[in-house]
């Protein structure tokens, strides 16, 4: 089985029962906000994808209008785990405000970003690891449990190549060298604290804004 269940992977990985009574993925989730403002003649679908380094924003149309999604400096950490059993990503809390100031930073480039009405406001939970990389291979102790998680942000861009040399190496029986470095057990025993703080960090500097 391949665990590939982004925020919820711990909980999946958790079912599993092998020599110990909770199987650990070193991941840890986070809120992703982003806004789409109302369409406007301002934005065209041929538009380019633009990063604003410095507010760690990065900015391209969409439906008509412009979004807007920020990696947050203080990044909110939300477990599922500790959430109520339905919970899932419309119930992330929402904070306009964290956008509405990075926009601010380039208004005057963009004024669209932060004048225009927003006609969408959402927020997804993103999976970080302690060294910004994939968690993907074979889960110690749990024979047949494989896992593909971490994305660190690059979920869209590399999860087909990530799908494809996991099934390389489930099919092969042997780990290769582009996706060996990636397995769960290259961490250890992990605190959850440690997962929390490392990836905090890595989300906070996914831009390097950070250090600005």
């Amino acid at each position: 089985m391949v665990d590939a269940a982004g925020a919820w992977v711990r909980q999946v990985a958790e079912l599993a029962r092998g020599p110990f009574p909770r199987c650990k993925v070193p991941v840890a989730p986070y809120r992703h906000q982003l806004m789409i403002t109302s369409p406007s003649a301002e934005v065209r679908a041929t538009d380019a994808v633009v990063r604003v380094l410095d507010a760690a924003t990065y900015l391209r149309p969409a439906r008509g209008g412009l979004m807007a999604g920020v990696f947050e400096s203080d990044p909110l950490p939300l477990d599922p785990r500790l959430q109520p059993e339905a919970f899932d990503t419309d119930d992330v809390p929402l904070d306009l405000a964290v956008l509405r100031e990075a926009a601010g930073t380039f208004a005057a480039q963009v004024p669209l970003a932060s004048q225009a009405p927003v006609a969408e406001h959402r927020a997804g939970l993103i999976t970080m690891t302690p060294d910004g990389r994939f968690v993907a291979g074979p889960v110690e102790r749990i024979p047949g449990l494989w896992v593909a998680s971490g994305c660190n942000c690059s979920g869209f861009s590399f999860s087909p190549a990530i799908g494809e040399a996991l099934a390389d190496w489930i099919t092969a029986g042997h780990s290769t060298s582009r996706i060996g470095p990636f397995a769960p057990s290259r961490f250890g025993p992990v605190a959850d604290e440690h997962l929390v703080s490392k990836g905090a960090w890595e989300y906070a500097h996914f831009y390097g804004a950070a250090d600005a």
